[in-house]
């Protein structure tokens, strides 16, 4: 593996690999505390639901990553649950499938989708809660 300093150079980089994903950051980790005060703080706020085993999951994650280094969703907040671990949320949110992206304003979901691996859509989809 090659080590990148730098994390827009290693997102950058995966994104040519298909085989390469991101090790989930500390700073996008699902904790419900955490969501619960972003989604009270009424800006946008996302919540994708994956597992290591899923290719889709694997696909779309560097995408996601990508899309919140641009200014215009520099206010969201993601959060990355483990679809097999973090049940409570996964059932409160009806979520059925890995790769299960849900966007809120505020307190209010906007929008959702799975299996959406392609930038424009995910990109569309979040700008859904600007």
């Amino acid at each position: 593996m090659v080590w990148f300093p730098d994390r827009r150079r290693w997102l950058v980089a995966c994104a040519t690999a298909p085989w390469c994903v991101p090790a989930p950051a500390a700073e996008y980790a699902y904790e419900a505390d955490a969501f619960a005060a972003a989604l009270k703080g009424g800006g946008p706020v996302a919540i994708a639901f994956e597992t290591d085993w899923c290719a889709v999951c694997s696909a779309q994650k560097p995408v996601i990553l990508q899309l919140l280094d641009e200014p215009r969703f520099a206010a969201m907040k993601l959060f990355m649950a483990d679809f097999d671990h973090d049940l409570a949320i996964r059932r409160r949110l009806r979520v059925t499938v890995q790769s299960t992206l849900v966007v809120f304003r505020g307190r209010r979901e906007v929008a959702r989708a799975a299996g959406l691996t392609r930038r424009a859509d995910l990109a569309a989809l979040l700008a859904r809660a600007l």
